[in-house]
């Protein structure tokens, strides 16, 4: 269950983005149990290194092996020093479950209770019994308790998720009181649900008149998880991914769709449902998970006394037997989904797959985590080479590498998008790749590359770390491996380096050993059908008519009657006050001063001195003020190729290698974002973004002169590649972003400002993008990006952000001017304000439209854009409040408990555009009445004080965000925000009332909505035939 969609667009965990149109996200690279790649330590800053130490210290000393706390005994007390962390095991002495709680200085704090969920059906039971078990529990008996708490919260994550062989419950926060808040409600929600039947039909499936008042309509399947894994099943990719999971692990769980098939959900009834959270759902099948400063203790006594003492012992083996090896490899090939906006001789996938090894050799677990990296992540490597250089197909096979996501790791291999004739051709690169690498090893640079990698996502600090971790460490709790072994990260390190240097074939034996004489192996193939969406209508008519036939009449007429009590239960008023809540009085009413304390310029450069442990970010903006119209297309495709082309004495490997060896990663990307005042004005501009160690500061920096002086725009071959996987990649996120897609659209003809968001990373741009590659307009676009980049990467107007400790900011700036001035133009001698593009009606005019992109898919992503008003306009924060009120108060519950959608919500932006949207959605009309309905909620004033101020709390989840210290000062640089302007926002927030959320929507918000903009991504429907609807078939080959 994804909750953030209902929040669609927001920004990172770790991103502060406050007036940024689109999120900002900077990668690393970190390959150690995947934990690492969000990591952060707590030492914060050099001169606290000792203080740290002596914490540290006492926390260790805090924990003895053996000592009892609230019913759980410590079993073991590992200190992580290079994370500053201790990992303290225990195991609760009745019920054997076990607790792992991580002790660090940190204030997000974080908890999370798992289930090992094994199905051996297709229903989907495990998927739809996490839907139910947040329907309502024993002490919070309520309809969706955990949608409500998200207006009741200042949590920072909150969510619920279900895997192929677990499922979780986590969520953090900074604040104590909302910690124990949630803890209640999780504990009791996943312990105590109440399932009732009619929250199975709503969540899970039933069958329903199309119209529920209406008794001569047809009667369908809905629901919401029936509804979501329609989607899900619509796209080669994931339907590729399921195929081959069932295929390679056939003997246990793995052979199962966890999520459910769309025709075996209708097979799962209520009472296997809840004999399924019987088993499973007992203490003996969870383990829990918390992290952060607060008190081992506390958390505890809390489990203990609301769950495990209100539990007979229990006897549950749900544990997952290995997979019996194969003597002799398998072949098998399967027909799937179309992909209309691909190349219809290109609608093969192909992949080749090995079972590893077991998850507890964590050992052998970081050792295929570094060896798939350094066969597949990057154009260094030796499958990019052989498989991804030659264009045979527009990217790697879905799910592939290494995964330790199931008992027994596996490894994948293989291209999508290729000719069926080319199978075969791709089997035998597979294989003679695999023996090239046998024969050849990697050169001990490439190595070091990787292993720095990991340097540096241990480094790297983040706001989310807790978090991350319990996520990536979930799959070794949920087979009992070892825990204290999988997170020790420098022993790990030095065992391989030792056994590397005992033996330098290591790595090749591995190869020879796992892949080439393996006999697991699973060699998949599939090509797109174009019957294939039909067959499966089809096949849900079959469905649908034999379940019918085997009904008598009386229960035939009951779906009515149950479908108008199903309804009638939705309308009902809930009793909300069951619910714990945080106040407004309990919100700081200061904000959150991310400005920077000991902020200092020189020239460009805004230095930002902070606890960065040893890391240094560098970030610059170059102006796009002046390029002509016809490049702006071009624009995002300029920056991403633009570090990944090769420059200088380098070739796009070799660069690849280089920054590697040296820094966290070098990105160019496009910053887009409004003025925060003036309507009409707005930044557009290539942001550079990288980091790296300290001491490797120069090397980055040098880097940067060569790709910004010499990059290799005209390399034919290697743009050829890139953009194939890139449309490739676009064409994959509409299915999966369709909602973000949809708003974009609709917003585009209100402003320039969304105009040139949409030509830049919308729509406009996936079509743009997959005309180059289809009609092979690479010689054009070499041309274009050849002319844009003097006009662009000019220091003229540029800034820049460096962010590193105190002891090194003021050097390093000073480096800076000399790295400059070895860049085209004339960087200024001062820091200089964000140059904005002023809003022109010779080059836009707004309009409104209604459109209807025909995408193949069962399911609907729906988006209405309307004019409000921008940052720092005094009715901002009514219009903020005012779509989180609308979210929760009035379009939950109409678009997903009504209408089956996945999720649906309203979202203002800082750019003064209001936003409606929808995700996976089995309706349209009934949606845009919906988005109607909730402006006549907040006008006709359907809502009380209480309910605004519970929207005021789901807003300052977002605002009230913790930072990491990398991050802090990005709304200064980027948006030129003060902290002034940011604390008038939130006085004014706090203050309001239900009345001003009223008069605002008045104000600002149309009566009618016949003339606004609409965007639709789905099937072709009735509804949107008429002439005022423009279609645009999403199928350019």
């Amino acid at each position: 269950m994804l909750a953030e969609l209902c929040d669609a667009g927001k920004a990172s965990l770790d991103s502060s983005a406050e007036l940024s149109l689109h999120s900002r996200s900077e990668t690393g690279v970190g390959i150690w149990m995947e934990i690492f790649s969000e990591e952060c330590v707590t030492e914060r800053n050099v001169e606290m290194r000792l203080l740290t130490a002596r914490s540290f210290v006492r926390k260790l000393s805090s924990y003895s092996i053996g000592e009892s706390i609230s019913g759980f005994t410590i079993r073991n007390v590992t200190p992580v020093k290079e994370l500053q962390l201790v990992a303290v095991e225990l195991q609760h002495n009745i019920h054997k479950s076990p607790y792992l709680h991580v002790d660090r200085d940190d204030s997000n704090n974080a908890f999370s209770v798992q289930f090992r969920t094994t199905p051996f059906n297709n229903t989907g039971v495990a998927h739809i019994l996490e839907h139910l078990s947040l329907c309502g529990s024993k002490n919070y008996q309520c309809r969706d308790p955990f949608f409500k708490m998200l207006s009741r919260s200042l949590a920072t994550f909150l969510n619920a998720m279900t895997s192929s062989d677990w499922t979780m419950y986590p969520f953090s926060t900074c604040n104590r009181k909302d910690y124990f808040n949630l803890l209640n409600v999780y504990l009791d929600a996943s312990f105590f649900p109440l399932l009732r039947k009619r929250d199975f039909m709503q969540e899970g499936w039933r069958l329903e008149h199309e119209n529920v008042f209406e008794k001569q309509s047809p009667i369908q399947f809905k629901g919401v998880v029936f509804n979501e894994m329609k989607g899900a099943f619509s796209t080669q990719a994931d339907y590729f991914e399921l195929i081959q999971q069932n295929e390679l692990l056939p003997d246990s769980t793995y052979g199962y769709c966890a999520g459910g098939k769309p025709l075996d959900i209708p097979k799962l009834s209520w009472e296997e449902l809840c004999k399924f959270h019987q088993s499973h759902y007992h203490p003996s099948n969870a383990s829990f998970y918390s992290y952060g400063n607060f008190n081992l203790q506390d958390i505890a006594k809390h489990i203990n006394e609301k769950v495990m003492q209100n539990f007979p012992t229990a006897s549950i083996n749900t544990n997952v037997a290995p997979q019996k090896c194969w003597h002799e490899p398998k072949v098998k090939h399967v027909r799937g989904p179309y992909d209309a906006m691909s190349d219809p001789k290109k609608q093969s996938t192909v992949s080749v797959s090995y079972l590893i090894n077991s998850i507890d050799d964590t050992y052998k677990v970081f050792c295929w985590q570094l060896l798939s990296h350094l066969l597949t992540y990057g154009a260094a490597t030796p499958f990019y080479e052989a498989l991804l250089k030659p264009n045979i197909g527009s990217s790697y096979s879905p799910s592939y590498g290494y995964s330790k996501s199931t008992r027994d790791c596996t490894f994948s291999i293989g291209l999508q998008s290729i000719a069926e004739v080319d199978i075969p051709r791709v089997i035998e690169i597979i294989e003679s790749t695999i023996d090239k690498v046998i024969k050849e090893g990697f050169s001990r640079k490439r190595i070091d590359a990787v292993l720095h990698q990991t340097e540096i996502s241990v480094k790297h600090q983040s706001a989310s770390f807790g978090l991350y971790l319990g996520l990536n460490l979930a799959d070794f709790r949920n087979h009992n491996v070892n825990l204290s072994d999988a997170i020790q990260v420098n022993h790990t390190i030095q065992r391989f380096i030792q056994d590397l240097d005992r033996n330098p074939q290591f790595l090749q034996e591995m190869v020879e050993n796992d892949l080439k004489r393996n006999k697991h192996k699973l060699v998949l193939s599939m090509t797109g059908d174009k019957n294939f969406a039909d067959d499966l209508v089809e096949e849900e008519k079959i469905a649908l008519n034999s379940r019918l036939q085997s009904m008598d009449d009386a229960e035939k007429l009951s779906i009515y009657d149950k479908g108008v009590e199903l309804f009638q239960a939705q309308e009902q008023k809930d009793d909300v006050d069951v619910l714990p809540s945080i106040e407004i009085s309990d919100i700081d009413p200061l904000a959150k001063d991310y400005t920077i304390p000991e902020l200092s310029y020189s020239g460009p450069t805004m230095i930002c001195k902070q606890p960065t442990n040893e890391m240094c970010y560098f970030r610059a903006v170059f102006p796009i003020n002046n390029l002509h119209t016809q490049y702006i297309p071009y624009i995002r495709q300029f920056a991403s190729l633009l570090t990944k082309m090769g420059a200088g004495k380098y070739s796009f490997s070799e660069l690849a290698e280089e920054v590697e060896l040296s820094c966290g990663g070098l990105s160019a990307g496009v910053h887009i974002s409004p003025h925060h005042t003036i309507k009409g004005q707005y930044q557009l501009a290539l942001s550079l973004s990288s980091s790296c160690l300290e001491k490797n500061f120069d090397r980055m920096m040098e880097l940067w002169t060569i790709i910004l002086n010499e990059a290799k725009l005209n390399d034919k071959d290697r743009l050829v590649t890139l953009l194939r996987n890139s449309a490739h990649a676009s064409v994959q996120s509409l299915h999966h972003q369709g909602h973000v897609y949809a708003m974009s659209h609709a917003a585009s003809g209100l402003s320039q400002l969304g105009h040139t968001g949409e030509t830049i990373s919308g729509i406009t741009q996936v079509a743009f993008l997959k005309k180059i590659v289809d009609l092979e307009m690479y010689e054009n676009a070499i041309e274009s990006y050849e002319k844009m980049a003097p006009e662009i990467i000019n220091t003229k107007n540029m800034r820049a952000m460096l962010t590193s400790t105190p002891t090194t900011a003021d050097d390093f700036s000073q480096r800076l001017t000399s790295y400059f001035s070895q860049i085209p133009g004339d960087s200024s001698n001062h820091y200089q304000d964000p140059i904005y593009v002023q809003e022109s009606s010779d080059q836009f005019m707004p309009t409104s439209a209604k459109t209807h992109f025909l995408l193949e898919s069962g399911i609907n992503h729906i988006a209405l854009a309307l004019k409000a008003v921008p940052y720092t306009h005094s009715d901002f924060p009514a219009i903020r409040t005012m779509s989180h009120l609308m979210t929760w108060k009035y379009l939950h519950k109409e678009i997903r408990e009504k209408g089956g959608a996945y999720g649906g919500g309203s979202k203002a932006n800082a750019d003064g555009t209001l936003n409606f949207f929808s995700y996976r959605d089995p309706n349209l009309m009934k949606t845009l009445d919906a988005f109607k309905g909730a402006i006549s909620f907040v006008k006709d004033g359907n809502f009380s004080q209480r309910d605004v101020d519970e929207a005021k709390l789901s807003a300052f989840q977002q605002i009230d965000h913790p930072l990491s210290p990398s991050n802090r000062g990005l709304d200064q640089f980027h948006s030129d925000i003060t902290k002034e302007q940011i604390q008038e926002n939130r006085d004014r927030m706090i203050s309001l009332t239900r009345d001003d959320l009223i008069d605002a929507a008045n104000r600002h918000l149309p009566d009618d909505l016949a003339e606004q903009s609409v965007t639709v991504l789905g099937a072709k429907s009735d509804s949107t035939s008429s002439k005022e609807w423009v279609l645009h078939p999403l199928q350019l080959s």
